[in-house]
């Protein structure tokens, strides 16, 4: 086994520096009131970071670390423990990726040891609007 490959509780699963190439955007999403005129307020998506990831499209019922995943996850992303993402709010979280926007369901630090975080998604649309309305 080598130094750069983490072993996860996910059955003949590793989480491979080489698996962790695609590059996702993290988005913070704010709602603010717009004019007076206006019914729907107005999203705002920040950047809070960068994160270089696994992801895997999740088919029927799946288990990661002995749980169901929702179901409504579309996808899992796989990346490295950091304390922005760890400490991220799934309720206003979403990822953007190759397009799309993915909103965060659920955050599980695989085996407990800060070293892998597994993160359920759902694709909500490839524009803000579409995020926004879902």
């Amino acid at each position: 086994m080598s130094d750069t490959c983490d072993v996860m509780r996910i059955k003949k699963k590793r989480l491979c520096a080489g698996d962790l190439r695609h590059l996702a955007q993290v988005l913070s999403r704010d709602q603010v009131v717009g004019s007076f005129d206006s019914v729907e307020p107005e999203e705002i998506f920040t950047e809070i970071a960068r994160s270089w990831m696994a992801i895997k499209t999740v088919a029927g019922k799946s288990l990661v670390s002995g749980i169901q995943v929702l179901d409504e996850t579309t996808h899992m992303f796989f990346c490295r423990y950091t304390p922005v993402l760890a400490e991220m709010d799934i309720t206003k979280t979403f990822f953007l990726w190759s397009g799309g926007y993915y909103r965060v369901l659920k955050l599980d630090k695989i085996n407990e040891d800060n070293l892998t975080l597994a993160i359920q998604c759902a694709l909500r649309g490839d524009s803000t609007k579409a995020a926004a309305e879902a």
